[in-house]
């Protein structure tokens, strides 16, 4: 199965998507009994959860996509190759050109081989 190339790193995407959720956890667990929380740090703690969890949505959702779109494609490409090679064989006069050039190609092959420098080492 082919994988989605990624920009970043697997590792640091990774890295600042776990940094985004636990920052408002480690803000909550750092904080002393004294210290008030204001009201901006509790948008920001809830801005960056909500950020990190719609940014983990949309690499789901577009993993899945490329997935599905992915075995979508090599299905359309498997069944067009069919229909071609079963038009490309009812044709008679297609199929005689593509065994002569098979055979010719055999034959090129056969002569470039035989005067190669190389095959002259295999030969003796």
């Amino acid at each position: 199965m082919r994988m989605p190339k990624l920009a970043l790193p697997a590792i640091l995407l990774f890295f600042f998507i776990g940094s985004a959720f636990l920052w408002p956890a480690l803000k909550l667990y750092t904080m002393s009994d004294r210290e008030r929380l204001k009201k901006t740090s509790l948008l920001a703690i809830c801005g960056m959860t909500m950020l990190a969890a719609v940014f983990m949505a949309a690499l789901y959702l577009n993993f899945g996509l490329f997935l599905n779109m992915s075995q979508a494609e090599d299905s359309q490409l498997k069944k067009l190759a069919g229909m071609i090679h079963s038009h490309l064989l009812h044709r008679e006069d297609i199929r005689i050109a593509i065994q002569a050039t098979l055979s010719s190609a055999a034959v090129f092959v056969q002569n470039r081989l035989a005067t190669h420098p190389i095959a002259e080492n295999f030969q003796r």
